[in-house]
């Protein structure tokens, strides 16, 4: 009857497996030199979250961020020797399908709506599309990729360590609103929440496999806990979801496709103290322990009563508005889309949320213009072709590496494999609820880790051939055309307006007659609905006036397609959201003076409205 092998024995063996070979340079110059590819692009990936700090301001921020990208692709450049042919790199599915895509993306800016916003998603697209490219064409052994993703994990825990730190100093653990208290180093807590989504599920994969040696695992679940209690502590509700995802699909993968050696059954009657002191266990408990010794779990409980009830949730609800407005921008350019960074500009005139296109080409926009929701975001500015490439080049990168996975044997790579699944899959349920993948930083970090997993999936066919990769296309476009479709479909029959009665659009003058020359007429717009509630006007109220009027102090002009003018102001009590146009007469005008507004409901109706003012002398 043979014995179990000593764990001591064991563990020296491992330790002997990763033992560095005598002569290996030690020298700092010269490891900095071996590490230049990955080390660059981790200094970008950084420069990218830095673009993202609120406290920096916004010319900074874009200077940053088209730095960063335009370093990216100097790496990409200055590369001598990459991980293989160029003719192989575009024999890879995902590959084409990709590039079609960012084509296509980069396309759309010739008929945005405006160039500066375009610029700006334009630099975003030119950032994610070099972080995966350096990812997957430029790193060619696991000492590079480890070093990508240990920087990767290190940045996310810097970042969780900061705004830990920063949440227990300004306002601790047990006390204040959670409006107060949402605030983070990258914004607000959808931006860092998206973040640590990304990199819990790679600590954790890291963690759990013996492909790496054992002060590298140890790290590994000491990042886990740092990134799984910031997780928890950020309160994004998208971000658990997400994460959660992603735990759950790594998880299955590590028990389908194991990262070591199983047990054999004479050790089977001590697995289930190996299972129970694994790190996974040991992890998840510490969290819990943390969760409920630091005073976190009254406000998580909080957080989650709106899961239970959530349309009683006024964020949902907000989301909901947005979500709609770009199901109908959609619906009114469904195959090119109205242009990069459409939505950020023009998502006003049908949610009434957010800023004025005034305000957003003045002062740049933020979270307040942005969908929550990638897809539909994507979509209206892309249209349907942009959001079927978009859905095709994830199904045909996922569906490349699950073919890869049962080839791969046990190993680093398999490690890196299924961590980058389950994180991507992850992210791909998350945004459907985040704002995140709309900022340089996430973006970059989610399309290096899909470089990531394909130069692991590319060790299990070092010679591709695309004929084989057919029946993934067509499976591919099937899957995107019915999720595109379906989509839509749902979208139109939950918010279709039929047996919802009109509401009554009116315009009410703010200035006592009798009206004279030289003076100011002002008007205001009000929606209420059929059972009387009072809707915001602005942003999106689209007023026509005479063309020889002056502009009055704290108005805006905009052109409108009648070459008038159109006056966009909220009024002084900014919580109602009124729209208000104000008319400066001039001084030797008099007669009838005829002022139009047209405004949109949520569910796409248009209304007009219009008042006439007698100019007498």
């Amino acid at each position: 009857m043979s014995q179990a092998p000593d764990p001591w024995e064991r563990r020296e063996v491992e330790r002997a497996r990763f033992r560095k070979k005598q002569g290996e340079p030690r020298d700092l110059f010269d490891e900095l030199q071996r590490n230049q590819r990955p080390l660059g692009l981790l200094f970008f990936l950084a420069l990218l979250l830095l673009a993202e700090v609120p406290l920096i301001e916004a010319r900074g921020r874009l200077y940053l961020s088209m730095g960063a990208t335009i370093g990216l692709l100097f790496v990409l450049a200055s590369c001598r020797d990459y991980s293989e042919p160029l003719i192989h790199f575009f024999k890879r599915l995902p590959n084409i399908v990709w590039l079609v895509g960012l084509l296509y993306g980069m396309a759309s800016f010739f008929w945005a709506p405006n160039t500066t916003v375009a610029t700006g998603e334009l630099v975003r697209l030119l950032a994610g599309a070099g972080a995966y490219l350096v990812a997957a064409y430029t790193l060619k052994d696991r000492r590079e990729l480890g070093v990508v993703l240990g920087g990767v994990i290190c940045l996310g825990c810097g970042i969780a360590l900061y705004d830990i730190a920063h949440f227990a100093q300004k306002t601790g653990l047990q006390s204040g609103h959670f409006s107060a208290n949402n605030l983070s180093i990258l914004g607000t807590h959808e931006s860092v929440g998206s973040l640590l989504a990304l990199l819990l599920p790679l600590a954790l994969t890291l963690g759990l496999s013996r492909a790496i040696e054992e002060r590298g695992r140890l790290l590994a679940q000491a990042a886990s806990l740092v990134l799984g209690f910031a997780w928890i502590m950020v309160r994004c509700r998208s971000a658990w979801l997400g994460g959660i995802v992603a735990l759950l699909v790594m998880g299955f993968l590590v028990w389908r496709y194991p990262l070591s050696e199983r047990t054999t059954k004479r050790q089977g009657r001590q697995s289930w103290k190996e299972n129970l002191t694994s790190p996974l266990v040991l992890v998840v408990a510490a969290l819990v322990v943390m969760a409920l010794v630091g005073g976190v779990a009254p406000l998580l409980s909080r957080r989650a009563a709106a899961l239970i009830n959530p349309l009683e949730d006024g964020s949902l609800g907000v989301r909901l508005v947005m979500w709609k407005g770009a199901l109908q921008m959609l619906s009114l350019k469904p195959v090119l889309g109205w242009g990069l960074g459409g939505y950020l500009i023009l998502q006003g005139r049908w949610t009434h949320l957010g800023d004025a296109p005034e305000q957003v080409l003045l002062y740049g926009t933020g979270h307040q213009n942005i969908a929550h929701n990638y897809y539909l975001q994507w979509a209206a500015e892309t249209g349907g072709i942009g959001l079927l490439l978009f859905v095709l080049t994830m199904f045909c990168l996922l569906g490349y590496a699950a073919k890869a996975l049962p080839r791969l044997a046990q190993g680093w790579e398999k490690t890196l494999l299924i961590a980058c699944f389950a994180t991507l899959l992850g992210a791909l349920a998350e945004v459907a609820g985040s704002p995140a993948f709309q900022f340089c930083g996430v973006w970059a970090i989610f399309w290096t880790l899909a470089g990531i997993l394909l130069a692991s999936a590319r060790l299990a066919d070092p010679e591709p051939k695309l004929q084989r990769e057919l029946p993934t296309l067509g499976a591919g476009a099937v899957f995107a055309v019915l999720v595109c479709a379906g989509g839509l479909w749902l979208g139109k029959r939950v918010w279709d307006p039929r047996g919802e009665p009109r509401g009554v659009f009116q315009l009410v003058e703010q200035s006592k007659g009798p009206y004279h020359p030289g003076e100011t007429l002002r008007w205001r717009a009000l929606y209420r609905t059929s059972q009387g509630a009072e809707l915001p006007t602005h942003p999106g109220t689209e007023w026509v006036a005479p063309v020889w009027f002056e502009q009055a102090p704290g108005s805006v002009p905009r052109p409108v397609q009648s070459q008038e003018w159109a006056l966009h102001r909220v009024a002084k009590d900014t919580t109602t959201g009124y729209s208000e146009l104000s008319l400066r007469l001039p001084p030797a005008e008099t007669g009838m003076v005829q002022v139009q507004a047209v405004y949109q409901d949520s569910f796409g109706r248009t209304y007009s409205a219009s008042r006439v003012a007698d100019v007498t002398k």
